[in-house]
């Protein structure tokens, strides 16, 4: 069998397409990829009360605007955050003996008259983010007493009511 010399080009032709077809593509002088790099800081509010002279108040005279706390709030929130402040006895020193007297009390928080005429406030937005640095020691506020106990003529005992401080990360 004698094959044309067409025939052989044309097949030697075809040979050296397709084999071009797989070959190796030139050669490229640049690449580039990405990375996304990040990470997530949580909503963080906390609140601590350090308690400078709340135990020891003299229920025998008139004492205006006692320093009795420290407390610090913390907060990374953008929307900010209020705190509140509940009472247990309605802002009123309670004797702890059965058929208790009661020693009404007023209340100011970094300057701020509380609202006693209920048991607990709620004070006004505050900014969202205290101090600076992720270590910070946050925003550190004086909570200060008055009240008249010589308008009044307690038994003797003990007298207590309990504050709860409430930080609310608004949303």
């Amino acid at each position: 069998m004698r094959i044309s010399k067409l025939t052989m080009v044309a097949a030697v032709f075809m040979m050296v397409s397709s084999m071009a077809a797989f070959a190796t593509p030139a050669f490229q002088s640049t690449d580039s990829d990405t990375l996304t790099i990040g990470g997530n800081v949580p909503a963080r509010v906390d609140i601590s009360i350090a308690g400078v002279d709340a135990e020891t108040l003299d229920l025998q005279s008139v004492v205006t605007n006692r320093l009795i706390a420290q407390v610090t709030e913390r907060s990374n929130v953008r929307a900010g955050y209020t705190v509140s402040v509940e009472s247990a006895n309605g802002f009123k020193l309670r004797g702890t003996y059965e058929d208790p007297d009661e020693l009404a009390y007023a209340l100011t928080y970094a300057d701020e008259s509380v609202d006693t005429s209920t048991a607990s406030f709620t004070f006004a937005l505050r900014a969202g983010r205290t101090g600076s640095g992720l270590g910070h020691g946050g925003d550190t506020r004086d909570l200060s007493i008055s009240y008249d106990a010589l308008s009044v003529n307690l038994f003797d005992g003990d007298y207590e009511d309990t504050l709860t401080f409430t930080i609310t990360a608004e949303e």
